[in-house]
């Protein structure tokens, strides 16, 4: 593959199209390729890196995953973030039974699926997987579709991503598909890592002595092979507009201490100051909204 050598200056924004500027080159978390091009785009806000897997090759990829692994260690997180969604759900339509059909597109091991059916048995919920990633949701007898997104034969009152749009190549392309599938006055939920304040701050300043150092071992803690573009407000929004969407609500959440953790290993901190730091970083940038690192977007169809 070798795909980390191009470091073109402007590359197109994969979201509004308009030139995107060359940021930094950074540490991929797989030997082939051992770095990763990143760019940023001045209009919409979306960073990305230029050289993510197609759809083929992020299937193979993730067919290595120890995926049962990754279930048991992410499961606490992931039980609390979609209860959350599932309470959100109830909010917005008020009466969960007049709420007939739900997708949960990249539904995983069908987590997000089990909360919404034991909190709303009268909501019919099935999911869409890349094809090869299905068997933990169809093991636990889930409604699982693996053919293209445009392609799913119904009609949805809701559909949601959950941590999976920052996966996919073509960002615009997931939305517009979603789209062609969710029925006029339904809504989208999407949560996402967003680009936030310290993310602006590096790209700004990040060529400028120390700062030097610190740009690609940030966002190497923020981009992977796996996580291939930071939605912004703008990013979004462009995208769910051309979509056929209306932003209904947008909200900016604390989800952080995983990175902070990284973030620090990378820039060599010594261990004994390791929990100080991580708890003045966190106190203080949190409470600031400065690491405010996820993004809920709720659109309605127009």
């Amino acid at each position: 593959m070798n795909r980390g050598k191009s470091k073109s200056q402007i590359m197109t924004c994969k979201v509004c199209g308009s030139n995107a500027k060359y940021a930094a080159t950074i540490s991929s978390d797989v030997d082939d390729p051992e770095c990763l091009d990143m760019y940023a785009c001045p209009k919409c806000g979306l960073v990305f890196v230029h050289n993510p897997l197609n759809e083929n090759e992020m299937a193979e990829f993730y067919a290595r995953i120890d995926r049962e692994k990754w279930f048991h260690d992410s499961a606490s997180f992931v039980d609390k973030k979609n209860k959350m969604v599932a309470r959100l759900i109830q909010s917005l339509k008020g009466d969960c039974s007049k709420i007939s059909s739900l997708l949960d597109v990249g539904c995983g091991d069908g987590h997000l699926l089990e909360v919404i059916r034991e909190s709303y048995p009268l909501i019919q919920g099935e999911g869409y997987e890349l094809p090869g990633c299905e068997e933990a949701a169809v093991a636990k007898g889930l409604s699982v579709y693996t053919c293209p997104v445009s392609q799913i034969p119904k009609h949805y009152d809701f559909a949601t991503m959950v941590d999976v749009i920052e996966h996919v190549p073509d960002p615009a392309g997931i939305i517009r598909d979603i789209g062609s599938i969710v029925k006029p006055g339904g809504r989208l939920i999407i949560y996402t890592p967003r680009r936030c304040f310290i993310d602006t701050m590096l790209l700004a300043i990040g060529r400028l002595g120390f700062t030097r150092r610190m740009l690609p071992k940030w966002f190497s803690t923020r981009l992977s092979i796996w996580h291939v573009q930071i939605s912004s407000a703008g990013s979004l929004r462009y995208s769910l507009s051309a979509a056929g969407f209306t932003v209904e609500k947008t909200q900016y959440l604390s989800s952080f201490s995983a990175s902070v953790d990284y973030f620090l290993k990378r820039m060599r901190c010594p261990k004994w100051a390791m929990g100080t730091v991580k708890f003045f970083v966190e106190l203080v940038f949190e409470k600031m909204g400065l690491l405010k690192t996820k993004v809920l977007c709720i659109a309605i169809k127009n």
